[in-house]
This record gives structure tokens, C-alpha cells and sequence, in this order.
């Protein structure tokens, strides 16, 4: 008996003996007809029920503790991945202020009915550069301007003479852009403030319209050489930007006291808050890196009701984010402070996955809910499993004590 002491293995070991000797002995007594000592029949009955006991308790040993020690890995091992483990998907509203941001936009609606998405509305600005075009075109009632091949155009407001009056002074409204869905967008602050660049990987063709009244200055270059156009000073006109490649890039300022923002809900499939950097002369040999924009910030976890605060210039990157951008702002306290920057204030709400914070794979922290943070936040979760148990619980009492009964 391996799993007895010594001593009980050697008593039952010589219990065993004394059983086979009364038992050849009875068996000797009535083959030579001398008939069954009851009391020999009972001494082997009773050594016969202690040794069936010893080997019973002896198997029950063996058998009742690998299910021990095999519960007791298997409740580590899932203690363990609860909590190491982070759930693949996050319900996340983030809030930050950045230099600058990029999303790709998302298709709402079916294929068929999809049209170009407006990013900007209604701005003012002071001048407008645009890079990757295929024609300018605009129609002005001092000179007739007819759609031409341009790679560029630059717009800007020319003082009026004198002082003027407020309805002689030159604006310049950016009317629309419109981007389709698919379409890469980049937009960051220049270094000076309400000055912004804005970079569009479009699937598709796009016309952003310009209105302008007063003494403009439009310019363009391309294939038919440069053109100049000057609108009167009391007309209002539009000009038409066609772009048909796969970028088209606008830099522009906005006019002091202009509240600058993109049109509110729009729909991502893809969120960065980093651009890359430059490779530095020292540096040629090693590829570009990611650079944070980010500001500051806080993440607000939906399922936990938990928030994260995120630090200036924290490398924030999700392996994929899909929702709604509810609003990109900028103040009009930033444009004109003279601090120097345009901070961005972004406002997302949207599913995650990898959020994390780190430039590198191996030194990144997730900032996902682990399965053990989600599971204690599942209120409903808890009192089920916990209804559960107690049921079980009062389930095997009672039947324990029905076999007791019995």
C-alpha cells in the first residue's frame, strides 16, 4: 500500500496473511469433514470486512486527490488569464488636444448610395494654398475665368486702398470639402496660430468650392503657365478647385476671431493621433517613427465607467477604431493669444481594439480592460453567477443530506 503509512500498510498486509490462513484452514476443516467452526467463519468474515475497508480506503485516497490538484491548476491557470488577458473590444469616449489628427472615413451608407462626405463648412479665411489639382475654374464678373489645367492654386485677400469700409474689406469663404468615403484625411496646425495644413488621400475626385468678395488675388500654375485673376471689390464669386489624383493638400489661415472646426459627427473607420517624423541626417539609416501630436487627454472606459488620463505627447495607437468624431474645434481664445500654436480639440466615441500607449510592440502598455476588470464591472454578470452558486450550493446540501437518509 504506497499510499498508507508503513504502519497501517504493514497491518493490513498482516491481517491479509491471517485471512488467507483461516480461510485455507476452514476450507482444510470442511474437506476433511469435520465441518464449519462458526466461530473460524466468523473471525474470517471479520478480517475479510477489515481488509476490504483497508483496500477501499487505500483506492478512495488515490482516486480523490488528482481532481484536487488538477481544480487547483485549472482555477490558477484561469485566475491567471483573467488577469493578464485584455477583452479584444472597448466601448471608449476619448477627449484630447492635439497638434494634429487623422481618421479615414467610414461608408454609412450602402455602396450605391454613397455621396461625398463635407469636412468643412462656411470658414473664413485669410488665404488658401492648394497642391494636387487638375483644374481651377471660376466665373468673375470683371474677367471670365474658364476651368484650366492648374497643379496649384494660391488665394489671398489684397488690402483695399485706404481705409475702406467694413463691406470693402476681401474675404475668403471656404464654402465646401467634401471627401469620400475611404478617403484619408490629415489635418494639422502649421507652428502659427490659426494657421492649418490639411492633406487628403481621396478614393475619389474631389471640388472644394472657394467664395470670394473684394480685392482677391487668385493665382494657379500648371500645364498652361501661370494665371492671375482679380475679383472687383463689391462682387462676390465662387472658384472651383478640381482635384482627380490621389492627394490633394491645402494649407490655409483662418481670419482672427474665427472659431475654426470640421463639420460634427463624422463617421471613422480608422483614428491616429500621431504623424511621422523626418528622418534626421544621423538618423538615415533607420526608418521613419511615429510622433506623438497628442497634447493632453482621457480616455473614458464605457463598460468599467473608468477614466485614463493620458500625458503630453503620450503615443496613443488602437490597432483599429471605428465610430464617430463628434467634433474637431479650435477655440477662438487659441487663434488669437499669440501663443504661436493651434491646438486641436478632438472629441471621439467609437469601438477599439489594441489600444495602447507605447512606440514600441514591447514596451507599449494596453490601456485595454483586462477580463478580470471587465467581469467585476458586469453588475448583472455578478448576481447571475453569484444566483448560480448558491443555487448549486443549496442543490448538493440537499442531496447530501437525502443520501445521508437513505
Amino acid at each position: 500500500m504506497p499510499h498508507l503509512p508503513a504502519e497501517k500498510a504493514k497491518l493490513v498486509k498482516d491481517l491479509q496473511q491471517r485471512y488467507q490462513r483461516e480461510l485455507q484452514q476452514l476450507i482444510a476443516d470442511l474437506m476433511d469433514g469435520k465441518g464449519a467452526d462458526q466461530e473460524r467463519f466468523a473471525e474470517v468474515e471479520r478480517i475479510a470486512k477489515i481488509v476490504g475497508f483497508g483496500q477501499v480506503v487505500s483506492a478512495q485516497a488515490r482516486i480523490r486527490r488528482w481532481p484536487i490538484v488538477a481544480c487547483a491548476i485549472v482555477t490558477l491557470g484561469l485566475i491567471t488569464g483573467l488577469v493578464s488577458s485584455h477583452v479584444s473590444t472597448a466601448e471608449i469616449e476619448l477627449e484630447a488636444t492635439a497638434n494634429g489628427v487623422s481618421f479615414t472615413l467610414a461608408s454609412t451608407p450602402p455602396p450605391p448610395l454613397e455621396t461625398p462626405r463635407p469636412l468643412i463648412d462656411h470658414l473664413v479665411l485669410r488665404d488658401l494654398e492648394a497642391h494636387g489639382l487638375n483644374s481651377l475654374g471660376a466665373a468673375f464678373l470683371t474677367k471670365s475665368l474658364a476651368p484650366l489645367p492648374a497643379s496649384s492654386a494660391h488665394i489671398a485677400a489684397l488690402p483695399p486702398a485706404g481705409q475702406g469700409s467694413l463691406t470693402d474689406q476681401p474675404e475668403i469663404t471656404l464654402e465646401t470639402l467634401d471627401a469620400s468615403a475611404g478617403s484619408r484625411v490629415i489635418l494639422s496646425q502649421r507652428g502659427k496660430a490659426g494657421e492649418f495644413r490639411m492633406v487628403v488621400s481621396q478614393a475619389k475626385p474631389l471640388d472644394v468650392i472657394v467664395s470670394v468678395r473684394g480685392k482677391i488675388e487668385a493665382s494657379g500654375s500648371g500645364a498652361a503657365g501661370k494665371f492671375d485673376a482679380a475679383t472687383d471689390p463689391k462682387t462676390s464669386e465662387s472658384l472651383r478647385l478640381h482635384s482627380a489624383g490621389k492627394a490633394f493638400l491645402a494649407e490655409f489661415s483662418v481670419s482672427p476671431g474665427v472659431n475654426f472646426h470640421l463639420l460634427p459627427s463624422i463617421h471613422v473607420s480608422e483614428l491616429g493621433l500621431s504623424q511621422p517624423e523626418a528622418v534626421y541626417e544621423l538618423q538615415s539609416k533607420g526608418p521613419p517613427r511615429d510622433v506623438s501630436t497628442l497634447l493632453s487627454g482621457k480616455v473614458y472606459l464605457e463598460a468599467l465607467a473608468k477614466e485614463i488620463t493620458l500625458r503630453d505627447f503620450d503615443l496613443l495607437q488602437f490597432d483599429s477604431a471605428s465610430g464617430v468624431i463628434r467634433s474637431v474645434t479650435v477655440s477662438p481664445g487659441a487663434l488669437a493669444n499669440g501663443s504661436g500654436v493651434s491646438p486641436l480639440r478632438i472629441r471621439f466615441h467609437g469601438l477599439v481594439k489594441g489600444m495602447r500607449v507605447g512606440a514600441l510592440t514591447e514596451t507599449s502598455h494596453s490601456l485595454m480592460p483586462t477580463w478580470i476588470e471587465w467581469l467585476a464591472a458586469q453588475r448583472s454578470a455578478v448576481l447571475m453567477w453569484s444566483c448560480f452558486v448558491y443555487v448549486a450550493a443549496m442543490l448538493m446540501s440537499i442531496f447530501k443530506w437525502l443520501r445521508i437518509e437513505q
